[in-house]
């Protein structure tokens, strides 16, 4: 038996390998078309951005509007990679609030329902491959959840991004910032949570105050072990920056030959584990 156990967990690695390589292209297919589609309907060209002084590009167009509430819709300029920089941060103008980040709630089952034996194979493939998705957007992106029992929301933010640089220095590992702050029910949001300046001062106000777990700079597998810890708990609500649309693409089978394949496997993974351990008649 210890054998058999042996080629399954073997076979379910390898499995696991080449789904996360499909995850990896379907998270980031997802996102390029997000980028293709945000802001085209408000591009334009001729105007000067007043961050970078630049006039735009078409890799970063000058768009139509700021979103900064405060300010006259049209005051001012500013290109679409200095505006998603300035989201949840400052006005450059009038120093208020800039438009928050939008986090959206992860929809469907919880990934502690893995461990439920009523679920069905088409069930927890899909959840096994929503699991390799939030794994890839932890290492790209900000993802934190809500614990309603603690009233708080655990952060995982890479460091590339607290810093405002996009990039990291040649040869240097990404490195996250693992945290959490009090939110209340209300303020965590069903649906979304709004990532606003405030939540940026209530982070640098855990990390001065020497709270534990605040502030600590951890690599990936530590980021994403802390994440999914808080997952455990019943009734917590993980954020995103995927849409319920984003979901919707990636989890449907009849969106890419390669999600049908890569939900296909999983699925088979799945099934033979499950015979695998089931006696045979004769045995």
């Amino acid at each position: 038996m210890s054998s058999d156990n042996n080629q399954d967990e073997h076979a379910t690695k390898k499995s696991r390998k080449n789904d996360d390589s499909v995850v990896v292209e379907s998270v980031d297919a997802v996102e390029e078309v997000k980028k293709e589609e945000e802001g085209k309907s408000d591009e334009v060209h001729g105007d000067t951005c007043v961050v970078c002084m630049d006039e735009g590009s078409e890799v970063s167009p000058i768009l139509e509007n700021h979103q900064c509430p405060q300010c006259a819709p049209g005051a001012w300029k500013i290109c679409r990679v200095c505006n998603e920089a300035l989201l949840s941060r400052l006005c450059p103008v009038c120093r208020s609030e800039y438009a928050p980040i939008v986090m959206h709630t992860m929809p469907g089952l919880p990934f502690k329902k893995l461990a439920d034996s009523t679920l069905t194979e088409e069930e927890k493939s899909s959840l096994l491959y929503k699991f390799g998705i939030v794994r890839r957007i932890i290492s790209t992106s900000n993802v934190c959840v809500w614990s309603p029992s603690k009233q708080r929301m655990f952060f995982s933010l890479p460091s590339k991004l607290v810093e405002g640089s996009e990039t990291e220095a040649a040869g240097e590992e990404t490195t996250y910032i693992v945290t959490s702050i009090p939110v209340t029910d209300e303020d965590a949001g069903t649906e979304s949570f709004q990532f606003s300046n405030k939540t940026w001062d209530a982070i640098e106000n855990e990390v001065e105050n020497g709270a534990a777990q605040a502030g600590e700079s951890v690599l990936y597998n530590g980021a994403a072990q802390y994440i999914l810890n808080a997952t455990r708990e019943d009734g917590h609500r993980l954020y995103t920056m995927l849409t319920p649309s984003d979901w919707d693409y990636m989890l449907n089978p009849n969106t890419s030959s390669d999600i049908n394949d890569a939900l296909k496997s999983i699925r088979l993974t799945i099934l033979h584990h499950v015979e695998s351990v089931i006696p045979k008649k004769n045995e």
